[in-house]
């Protein structure tokens, strides 16, 4: 029965690390234990609750889906939800008098008026990080404890073509985190005694050390392309 259908799996959670840069972020709202995600997954459901039963499974399968399927899937569900409160009566996927295909929504205001309303995600794929193999590298240096007031910022470059060894990403990483004093890593302090430079082919990694500001996921990399959350209660 789709009205007692929900949008994420029901299940005792016990997962309490931070999200790795492979993982959907769907996913990690699924499997988290964090207080906010459970928030998260709260307010979605609700307004899935709200959404028409005989829509629900199709919607459902796109939101757990990645990428752009999940981003559009959430942003109809949550378009759903604000013309639902504006009182639109919104209809969804509305059949037409005739043409093809059918718009997201169909409204309609106090005064009788109709309006039809097709929901689209505009995105910059520049700020995704979709590339599996700079996802490795990025996990393999999230392994690496953290050094106490240290954090860094990832600036990559170019196509990574193959995924250098793990273990040498980490023996550079943190070979160089050896030698540098978290006392000294402020702002405005000079650049290159807190900058590492990897190469990999075509593929170049910057990484800067910066603050570590409290309340911050415990991963090493906290500013860049990096699609993680970070929160204080997590």
């Amino acid at each position: 029965m789709t009205n007692n259908l929900t949008l994420f799996d029901e299940f005792e959670r016990t997962n309490t690390c931070d999200k790795p840069s492979a993982q959907e972020m769907v996913d990690f709202i699924n499997e988290s234990a964090w207080p906010s995600s459970e928030r998260v997954r709260t307010v979605f459901e609700r307004w899935f609750s709200n959404y028409p039963d005989e829509r629900k499974k199709n919607l459902r399968r796109r939101f757990r889906e990645g990428a752009h399927q999940h981003d559009s899937a959430a942003f109809e569900l949550m378009l759903h939800e604000v013309l639902r409160r504006l009182d639109l009566a919104p209809v969804v996927e509305p059949e037409l008098g005739a043409g093809r295909g059918r718009p997201d929504f169909a409204i309609t205001d106090q005064l009788g008026r109709a309006s039809y309303i097709e929901a689209t995600v505009a995105e910059y794929t520049g700020l995704r990080l979709g590339d599996p193999l700079q996802n490795e590298v990025f996990d393999a240096i999230n392994e690496i404890r953290s050094p106490d007031g240290i954090a860094l910022r990832a600036d990559p470059r170019g196509a990574l073509e193959q995924a250098p060894s793990r273990t040498r990403i980490q023996d550079t990483v943190r070979e160089w985190l050896e030698g540098i004093d978290p006392a000294r890593i402020v702002e405005g302090a000079p650049v290159e005694n807190r900058r590492l430079r990897f190469r990999c082919g075509k593929w170049r990694l910057k990484l800067t050390a910066i603050p570590w500001q409290p309340g911050n996921s415990h991963q090493l990399i906290q500013a860049g392309p990096m699609p993680f959350s970070a929160n204080v209660d997590r």
